[in-house]
């Protein structure tokens, strides 16, 4: 496995990192794992760690806490040569990861930055699906696809199109201040309830940062670096 904070190769050694739907640009790797009890209590858990891994390939179970709905044989943990590691791989649109396994619950992690190493091959398509709480104690759904050509917002919840370059491994880094803001009337991001992700595609990692990525997310994603950026102490 590369060291933590090498970016992502792919046949041409290069690497990409977007901020999808918003366009600015970071890169950034996380690992730390916690279950939270309750929505209040880890929220503050979670708030003080930099950095939560979600979902990662490591472990005899590393899919331990997502509930996986769909065809069993279209989910595998395979070997990628590209990025030199085991990666997950979607092969089904009808194929669903959600977290936590319980819909009833939360996992009340407050950070404000999603993070997700993915690839997505040609003629593949992949939906992520955020469940949020703002200050008001409203939950908001976020949905990112793929699929979608153009934004759309109702009260209940947003539509955002994601824009990944094809067969590419990318880090997506989504801000969840500024994606509860675009549905949220009057409230502020407060923390993230739960995650679905749906398609074909090969995930490698899905982990939330408290701080900021050490890049202006004003860059353009078409102008982002291929180097390596500072990891949270403890991670170089």
């Amino acid at each position: 496995m590369p060291p933590l904070n090498a970016p992502f190769p792919r046949a041409n050694g290069a690497a990409e990192t977007t901020l999808t739907g918003l366009k600015p640009a970071s890169n950034f790797i996380a690992a730390t794992k916690a279950q939270p009890t309750d929505s209040n209590s880890s929220q503050h858990y979670f708030q003080s760690c930099t950095h939560v891994e979600v979902l990662g390939t490591q472990g005899a179970q590393p899919l331990a806490s997502w509930k996986v709905t769909g065809p069993s044989k279209a989910l595998q943990k395979v070997f990628d040569r590209g990025c030199k590691s085991y990666v997950f791989s979607l092969g089904s649109t009808g194929l669903k990861l959600q977290t936590p396994i319980d819909a009833r619950a939360s996992l009340g992690i407050a950070h404000h930055f999603l993070a997700l190493q993915a690839l997505v091959g040609d003629g593949q398509n992949m939906t992520l699906e955020l469940l949020l709480t703002d200050s008001k104690a409203a939950r908001r759904r976020i949905i990112l696809s793929t699929v979608f050509s153009e934004a759309k917002t109702t009260t209940l919840h947003c539509q955002v199109p994601l824009h990944v370059t094809p067969n590419k491994w990318t880090t997506l880094v989504l801000p969840m201040a500024q994606l509860a803001s675009l549905i949220s009337r009057g409230g502020v991001f407060k923390c993230l309830d739960a995650i679905t992700l749906s398609g074909s595609c090969s995930l490698r990692r899905i982990f939330t940062l408290r701080d900021p990525p050490h890049i202006s997310l004003a860059s353009p994603a078409t102008h982002a670096s291929d180097e390596a950026l500072p990891l949270p102490k403890g991670l170089d």
